[in-house]
């Protein structure tokens, strides 16, 4: 389920839109982010007590140029992963006045 729930957001947001809105969500104990200049690779790491996520981007010959291949990764409990998720979206968008 967790890779699923991750594979449909990928359908929806860019691989950046994903990063941004888990670093805005998560704290930072829970979140790292990493550079890999010589090898051409970026990692952001989700992880918590029940479940985790890996994004990667890897570039062609240069750094912040053309994309080799991006990959979106969930591991552990799909389930817990699912109401994390519906607490953060309830948490992003209640205050949202929704009749403009």
């Amino acid at each position: 389920m967790g890779q699923d729930l991750v594979d449909f957001m990928l359908d929806d947001l860019s691989l950046d839109e994903i990063a941004e809105a888990f670093e805005m969500k998560v704290d930072t104990n829970f979140y790292s982010y990493e550079e890999d200049k010589e090898n051409l690779v970026k990692d952001w790491k989700i992880k918590f007590p029940k479940w985790d996520i890996w994004i990667r981007r890897a570039y062609k010959k240069i750094w912040s140029g053309d994309i080799n291949y991006e990959e979106l990764r969930f591991s552990g409990d799909g389930e817990d992963f699912n109401e994390w998720l519906k607490i953060k979206w309830y948490e992003a968008y209640r205050n949202l006045d929704w009749d403009d």
